[in-house]
């Protein structure tokens, strides 16, 4: 019961990391990809462009989507259940080993059941704001101003805000160093002012398309996360449910 546990909470946190660094490369690096036309449509009549989802983007979203699926699926498991339905009584507990790692995984699963619900929310809210809000601000500021200005606001703050709250979770899921988290906090935010119309950034001045400059600085995040994840002594929740992993299999 407890392998099996630690087992699926490791399956469950390494397609998170997985998640995260295919969310940064659909985000970030495909934008400067289809921007500088290395991923463009072959057809000229419809061509990609950064304004809009491409065919692309909404293939990546989708694998997104199926691996969230797949990291709740582990994270909610029967063998997961079990650890916390079986009395102390029912379950395998012969020595202070078992009851210390049972509880390790416990207090591991609560925390990051959390974490996930933070991530599927700021996700959804991207999907929201990328596929229905900015799509449909496009005709309704035409039909009805006063609605799209509230919208068009909605939308600007979830363009900035969220990308900051996943900044968050990607610095508390490698615990990054304080000057990667100032950095990346700042990268991200004066990206997201550039991408909406807050302070006539977009619509006067149009400065959208400086974001793909920036955004050639993006594969370098996702290096960064996985020199920590291969450098075993580098702590990450990664790392820790590997150990908790490898104290089940000694048991």
């Amino acid at each position: 019961m407890i392998t099996t546990a630690a087992r699926d909470l490791k399956f469950g946190v390494l397609l998170t990391f997985i998640f995260i660094n295919i969310k940064i490369f659909i985000e970030n690096v495909l934008n400067f990809l289809v921007f500088f036309n290395i991923v463009q449509s072959a057809d000229p009549s419809s061509r990609y462009d950064i304004h809009s989802p491409s065919p692309p983007d909404i293939i990546g979203d989708i694998v997104a989507i199926i691996i969230l699926c797949e990291v709740y699926y582990f994270i909610t498991s029967e063998n997961i259940k079990n650890i916390f339905s079986r009395k102390p009584a029912d379950s395998p507990v012969r020595n202070l080993k078992h009851k210390e790692v049972i509880n390790q995984i416990k207090n591991y699963v609560t925390g990051f059941k959390k974490l996930f619900f933070v991530i599927t929310t700021v996700f959804s809210l991207g999907i929201f704001s990328k596929y229905f809000l900015s799509l449909g601000l496009e005709t309704m500021i035409i039909e009805n101003p006063s609605v799209s200005f509230v919208l068009s606001k909605l939308n600007d703050m979830i363009i900035v805000f969220c990308p900051l709250i996943a900044v968050g979770i990607y610095c508390r899921f490698l615990y990054a160093s304080r000057a990667i988290a100032i950095s990346l906090y700042l990268f991200y935010f004066i990206r997201s002012l550039l991408g909406t119309g807050f302070f006539g950034l977009v619509g006067v001045y149009d400065l959208h398309v400086s974001v793909p400059f920036l955004d050639i600085l993006s594969p370098l995040i996702i290096i960064y996360s996985l020199v920590r994840v291969v450098n075993k002594s580098r702590r990450t929740l990664l790392s820790e449910a590997m150990e908790l992993q490898r104290k089940a299999d000694l048991l």
